[in-house]
């Protein structure tokens, strides 16, 4: 017998064959399937658990990734920031350096011998010979301590050198500060002016000034220029580098210079003289006789006739000398001597100074004229 089942459509979907357990021919409800039942698949929760992890693990490396950015970034910026100091702080800066004096040119000089010593702010040494062109040469240190020395004079185009500084010059170059960094001008200096030194620098340290260091030259005259100097002209500017050829001709500019004032002030001299015994010539031709001329004269007129060998047979001693002058006036006095008797006598002889003529004057009186006393005449002995 056909059942019931079997005559439905194909339309109302598959056949169902019910199970053994199924009386009632119902299909029991499968769990997790039937929504709003309350099931849940395993899998699923799985799955849920491991897409949590990942996004947590994830979470912790960009987290730590952007902190590593961050440290790498703030470290760059470190040492780009320290880099930039170190820089700053080693910068060659320029150090002005003047040199004055009485006679000094700089265009018309040698080299200047500058020689740099003391230590950067490495501790560093620096010891540098610098041939030193005052306003061309651009001294550049780094921030340290120095003492800058004039080692010899410059020479001039016509011989003339000077005296230089004998100490060296202190020099203080500070680190530049944030606002001068950069600015290759600036050099701080501290401020020094020893007693007794031609060598000076000046500076601001609170603003950042740029130092300048003076040395001031005082001209040799060149007649006073010593062998001793000219050999140490020659020791240091050869110590500079300065070829031999071109030592000579600077020394030769200063020996040229030192024979041709020797020789002006040897020439001025014998000018001075000649002048003098011109003006002594007239003066005493103006004047008349000499006291020498009168005196050798008178006794020249008194040892006439074999006086002098009078004197000697007798033993006697005559002395004549200028007693007293009035006006053209000159009473010469002749003194007699005799030691073996100690006997002493005198007389006078009044001249005129002008003529050379006069008389034999009173003892007592020599400007009176003697009475009865023949006039002398002393011009043939003059």
């Amino acid at each position: 017998m056909t059942s019931g089942f079997d005559s439905r459509p194909d339309s109302m979907g598959d056949t169902y064959v019910p199970g053994d357990g199924d009386a009632t021919g119902v299909m029991p409800p499968v769990v997790g399937q039937q929504p709003g039942l309350g099931g849940a698949d395993s899998n699923d929760a799985g799955d849920s658990k491991g897409r949590r992890g990942l996004i947590i693990v994830c979470c912790i490396l960009v987290l730590v990734l952007v902190c590593a950015l961050g440290a790498g970034f703030w470290f760059y910026r470190k040492q780009q920031a320290e880099n930039a100091a170190w820089q700053a702080a080693h910068q060659y800066q320029s150090v002005l350096v003047e040199v004055n004096g009485e006679s000094y040119d700089a265009a018309k000089s040698s080299f200047v011998p500058l020689r740099v010593q003391g230590e950067d702010l490495d501790k560093e040494k620096v010891d540098k010979r610098v041939k030193f062109f005052p306003g061309k040469t651009k001294l550049k240190l780094m921030a340290g301590r120095y003492r800058l020395a004039l080692e010899a004079s410059p020479i001039l185009d016509d011989g003339q050198i000077f005296t230089v500084p004998k100490d060296p010059v202190p020099l203080q170059v500070a680190v530049p500060d944030k606002k001068t960094a950069g600015d290759k001008q600036t050099g701080n200096g501290t401020k020094s002016d020893k007693s007794g030194q031609n060598g000076k620098t000046t500076g601001n340290n609170a603003k950042g000034s740029a130092s300048k260091t003076v040395f001031k030259l005082d001209p040799i005259s060149p007649e006073n220029v010593s062998d001793e100097q000219i050999a140490q002209l020659k020791k240091i500017y050869k110590e500079y580098g300065m070829d031999d050829a071109q030592i000579e001709q600077f020394i030769k500019k200063v020996t040229d210079a030192r024979e041709a004032k020797k020789a002006e002030i040897a020439k001025a001299e014998a000018e001075a003289e000649a002048k003098k015994a011109e003006e002594a010539k007239k003066a005493q031709e103006a004047k008349g006789y000499s006291d020498s001329q009168l005196t050798q004269a008178a006794r020249a007129f008194e040892l006439r006739d074999g006086g002098e060998e009078r004197l000697k047979s007798s033993g006697e001693v005559l002395t004549v000398t200028v007693y007293q002058q009035q006006g053209d006036q000159v009473a010469i006095r002749l003194d007699w001597q005799n030691p073996s008797q100690g006997s002493q006598n005198h007389t006078y002889y009044t001249v005129d100074r002008k003529t050379g003529v006069g008389y034999v004057g009173d003892r007592g009186s020599p400007f009176q004229k003697l009475a009865g006393a023949p006039p002398i005449d002393l011009r043939p002995y003059l």
